[in-house]
């Protein structure tokens, strides 16, 4: 079973896995080159994207100093792999991490999403595609605090910034493009400082 205290829930193990990851070398090995590394859960072609933040550079050294600061230099944690997937973006993560000192143990089930939705699981390796071409449904869905079926239906982490919840409402309720392209640009950067989900 997973242990009562979740290591994820302190930033610098999420900061720290994030610099542990090599996001060119997941794209090419497991993507086959068609994923490009980035920052956020927007593409530059998504209203919202914000070219400003690059993705982060792999950094390993920065990355065990965190772990060690953080009380877990030597880590363990599962991931959710789908009975019928190929596991090579898994695979490719897990190499990663291992540099790191972070080793991934598999665990194979019928449906990712169903476990992720009742919370049983540490690590999950999904894609997203913002299929509105707009930010502030990555924003809605993946960031919002969840709030009913409206808002969080995939924050499956249990992520809440109340800033980032203000940020996304007050641009989903502008019809100001400008105005609106400020404030998903400045969600995406709030979100990013925090580590909910490592792009």
């Amino acid at each position: 079973g997973l242990p009562t205290r979740n290591p994820l829930a302190d930033a610098r193990v999420r900061q720290a896995l994030s610099l542990a990851l090599d996001r060119g070398a997941v794209a090419s090995e497991a993507l086959a080159g068609t994923a490009r590394p980035t920052s956020q859960m927007t593409v530059p072609a998504v209203f919202g994207h914000d070219a400003s933040l690059p993705p982060p550079r792999e950094s390993l050294a920065e990355a065990r100093r965190l772990l060690a600061q953080a009380g877990q230099a030597r880590l363990e944690l599962e991931v959710l792999r789908s009975r019928g997937g190929s596991g090579r973006t898994e695979a490719a993560v897990a190499r990663a991490w291992a540099r790191a000192g972070v080793s991934l143990r598999e665990r194979v089930v019928d449906d990712v999403s169903a476990e992720a939705e009742a919370g049983r699981f540490q690590v999950v390796v999904q894609g997203y595609g913002c299929s509105t071409g707009d930010g502030g449904e990555a924003l809605g869905f993946l960031f919002h605090g969840r709030q009913g079926n409206e808002w969080g239906a995939f924050n499956y982490g249990g992520y809440r910034q109340p800033e980032v919840d203000r940020l996304t409402e007050r641009s989903l309720a502008s019809l100001d493009p400008v105005q609106r392209l400020e404030l998903l640009r400045r969600a995406l950067r709030r979100v990013s400082q925090d580590y909910p989900v490592l792009p």
